[in-house]
């Protein structure tokens, strides 16, 4: 298997820890609509997937640390990563995949400096998509 595909919304508590088996992972999609079903990728997150490239994740961002500790083990292979919540640093997370080619993430409405450290960082960034957090 190569693209793996999970969405959980309610507050379940589903182990993920069998895909560790799907040593050729590629893609891995992961939608995590609140904080009592993450507790399948707690046990992931020190998990390193060797093929993985691409990564969409949308987790609570309360749980950031659990996805930092992802990227550190899977983070410079990435090529694609998506994030759907706003990461706080997203700097971290470009620091942790160097190697993205497709970046999209949330930014802060004054954060032009964390842009500038993404374009920075991500050497060979070709498609960025960015969403805008307006503070009112």
């Amino acid at each position: 298997m190569i693209k793996f595909n999970f969405c959980i919304g309610e507050s379940r508590n589903f182990p993920l820890s069998f895909i560790v088996k799907f040593i050729n992972l590629q893609e891995i999609n992961l939608v995590f609509n609140c904080t009592e079903s993450l507790e399948g990728f707690k046990k992931l997150q020190y998990i390193t997937f060797s093929q993985l490239q691409v990564l969409r994740i949308s987790l609570p961002s309360s749980k950031l640390e659990l996805l930092i500790n992802f990227l550190e083990a899977n983070g410079k292979n990435l090529r694609e990563f998506y994030l759907d919540e706003d990461t706080k640093s997203p700097n971290l997370v470009t620091r942790l995949c160097p190697n993205l080619r497709k970046l999209s993430i949330s930014l802060e409405s004054n954060d032009s400096e964390t842009l500038k450290t993404v374009f920075n960082d991500c050497q060979y960034l070709e498609v960025l998509k960015f969403g805008i957090n307006l503070k009112l």
